[in-house]
């Protein structure tokens, strides 16, 4: 018990209250993002704006003004600005929304020139590091400084100090105050929505068809096209999960004969060969491999792959299919 007694009293002594609980809140941020059952609820969005709106910009402002300050309330009781180099609570909030939003900008900028996606766990995640990083930078500078001249957040100063301000402000000045700070708050939160609530045009599921090369490695090129009545070639249906939610899919696999023209192409017969059905989460990814085996010989024979969200209608057809592909064979016998 005295080895963990001291493990935490060097814990609070070395790292303050307001920067241990940034560092906590980010791993309830990834425990959002990560887990399982977790992640399917609003928590995601609840923890994301707040880091979004706020945490990396506190925590930069952690890092660049270590000191306290000392507020209107301090200065007009000794008559003195000794703010040294530190700046007050209510400063270090508006500082912080809006540093967060210009570094939510950066990331976001950052993510894009990578190819990377924006979405709400990919820009978080990169959040997260960069926090986490310039947290402990911020620990080090406070740690650097007498801890009597380091800051101590308090939201009693910060309500005396925003007071304070008001008081001294004419009428013309208190307004224009208020709308900067409201549409400070409003661009963030905007910034923020946007990245955490993904659009429709984001909302996509992928859907792949592989086959194996000479080394057994899955490929999307070289599919075999010439078959033989009776004999199989081995094929590998996959489906990735983009849809922010939960899906349950159906593939449903037929062999059309069709006749085609320069304008249109038309549909003989067909033969369902698979059926198969899935349940994926966000990002979730589903591959199944199977055999196709063509028991009628045939030219421009069309291997079509149709999903479906949900269960298929009972005349499964790629116009009314959710996603297809399809690859033109040929079989022989």
């Amino acid at each position: 018990m005295s080895d963990w007694s001291e493990r935490i009293s060097f814990l609070r002594s070395a790292v303050d209250t307001d920067l241990l609980a940034v560092l906590a809140f980010l791993l309830l941020t990834d425990i959002s993002l990560l887990a399982p059952v977790i992640r399917e609820t609003p928590l995601r969005i609840v923890t994301g704006f707040v880091v979004l709106l706020f945490l990396p910009g506190y925590a930069l402002v952690s890092l660049m003004f270590p000191e306290a300050g000392r507020g209107l309330t301090d200065k007009e009781t000794t008559g003195v600005d000794d703010s040294r180099r530190g700046i007050d609570g209510l400063e270090r909030l508006i500082f912080s929304i809006a540093l967060s939003l210009v570094i939510v900008m950066a990331v976001a900028l950052g993510l894009h020139t990578a190819g990377i996606p924006i979405r709400l766990e990919s820009t978080l995640l990169a959040l997260n590091v960069l926090t986490v990083v310039i947290t402990a930078g911020a620990i080090i500078r406070r740690n650097r400084i007498p801890k009597a001249d380091r800051f101590q957040p308090a939201l009693t100063d910060i309500g005396a100090e925003l007071k304070a301000e008001i008081q001294m402000l004419d009428r013309v000045d208190r307004v224009l105050s208020v709308v900067f700070v409201v549409l400070l708050v409003f661009v963030a939160a905007g910034t923020a929505y946007t990245v955490a609530v993904p659009s429709e045009d984001e909302k996509h599921t992928e859907l792949y068809l592989l086959t194996e090369d000479r080394d057994g490695n899955l490929t999307a090129t070289d599919y075999p096209t010439n078959f033989t009545v009776g004999e199989g070639q081995s094929f590998t249906v996959g489906v990735t999960n983009h849809e922010f939610e939960t899906v349950n899919y159906t593939v449903v696999v037929v062999l059309q004969n069709v006749t085609r023209r320069s304008a249109s192409t038309s549909v003989r017969s067909e033969r369902e060969l698979h059926r198969f059905s899935t349940s994926l989460e966000h990002e979730g990814v589903w591959r199944k491999q199977h055999t196709i085996v063509p028991r009628q010989a045939g030219t421009n024979l069309r291997l079509q792959y149709l999903l479906y969200r949900g269960a298929p209608p009972e005349q499964p057809s790629r116009q009314n299919a959710y996603r297809h592909v399809h690859l033109w064979i040929n079989a022989t016998g």
